[in-house]
């Protein structure tokens, strides 16, 4: 009998993923379909980021939900900050949702996430995740895009840079 393909584990040791560090997130929806278009699931989708994010402390400095995948950065607000934690209550309640009215799977298994270097500037992150929806042809300027920004307005991501971050290896 074949085994099902086993995923490799793409994780670093869970001790990275604790504390005041930033991080940038990227999370597919499942087969990436486009999903994410009416005001209404993209509302409520954001309201449960909003809410996980306060209840594992993290601060969403920006975030873009495009049609097939989420991009954020975030910032750990504690030392109890668990990015794990926080991404599995993040997908298991919009999961849960989505599956109860469309008996649909919302998201792929896993994602991607980049911790931060000193040399990878937050605010040109933050640029890169609010240009995703110009860059995809969905509006001429960031600020139109209905789905992003930041939760928080005490952080100034301040203007585009003018050289663009990219995430490693990806990261769409």
């Amino acid at each position: 009998m074949d085994e099902a393909p086993q995923h490799k584990d793409i994780r670093l040791c869970p001790e990275n993923y604790l504390g005041c560090r930033w991080y940038f997130v990227t999370v597919c929806a499942h087969d990436r379909v486009s999903y994410f278009h009416g005001k209404a699931l993209c509302g409520w989708v954001l309201r449960v980021l909003k809410e996980e994010s306060a209840r594992h402390s993290f601060f969403v400095r920006a975030f873009c939900l495009m049609p097939d995948h989420l991009h954020l950065l975030l910032q750990g607000s504690s030392l109890n900050a668990d990015l794990l934690k926080f991404m599995n209550g993040f997908k298991q309640r919009t999961s849960y949702g989505f599956w109860a009215r469309n008996q649909k799977t919302l998201w792929q298994v896993s994602f991607y996430d980049h911790i931060l270097r000193d040399k990878d500037a937050p605010s040109d992150v933050a640029w890169y995740i609010w240009l995703n929806p110009v860059r995809a042809g969905l509006v001429e300027k960031a600020e139109e895009y209905p789905y992003s920004g930041p939760f928080a307005r005490d952080w100034d991501a301040g203007e585009a840079p003018e050289k663009a971050w990219a995430p490693p290896r990806g990261g769409k």
